[in-house]
C-alpha cells in the first residue's frame, strides 16, 4: 500500500488500504487496552480518515474519525505508525483516540473536522509502542 508512493503523498482509497483500516479497528483497541481499563470490552466499528499520509519509507499517519461499537458514536482519531519492511507487522505505533470535554469525560460527536483540529485537541487516550 506504501511502497509505490512518495514521502508526503496521500493514500489513495483502495481495497488495500480499506484492509488496514479495518485491521487498525482490531489493533488499535488492543494497544489502548494495555494502558486503559476502559477499553478491556470496548471496539472500533470504523474508521473514517480526512487525512491518510505516507510520512516517510514505510511510515503513515492518519487522522479522521473512529466509530465506538458499544455506543455507535464518532469519536476523533489520529495514529501515526510504521510498518516493517520485510514483515505484515507494525515496527511502532502511536494514536490518540476520543476527545476530552471540560467535565473531563470522552465526548462524542457526528460530524468534526479533526484534520484542522489535530494540534488543539486534549486527547482521552494516548498510547502507543515501539
Amino acid at each position: 500500500m506504501l511502497t509505490p508512493l512518495p514521502v508526503n503523498a496521500p493514500i489513495p482509497e483502495s481495497e488495500a488500504f480499506r484492509d488496514t483500516l479495518s485491521t487498525l479497528e482490531y489493533f488499535i483497541p488492543e494497544v489502548l487496552r494495555d494502558v486503559y481499563d476502559e477499553w478491556k470490552y470496548e471496539s472500533l466499528d470504523g474508521i473514517y480518515p480526512g487525512l491518510a499520509l505516507k510520512t516517510n519509507d514505510y511510515e503513515a499517519e492518519i487522522a479522521g474519525l473512529g466509530i465506538i461499537l458499544s455506543n455507535q458514536t464518532y469519536t476523533p482519531l489520529y495514529v501515526r505508525l510504521k510498518l516493517l519492511p520485510d514483515k505484515d507487522e507494525v515496527a511502532w505505533l502511536d494514536c490518540k483516540v476520543g476527545e476530552v470535554n471540560p467535565k473531563g469525560r470522552s465526548k462524542k460527536m457526528d460530524k468534526i473536522a479533526v484534520v484542522d483540529r489535530l494540534n488543539r485537541i486534549e486527547w482521552s487516550y494516548h498510547a502507543g509502542f515501539g
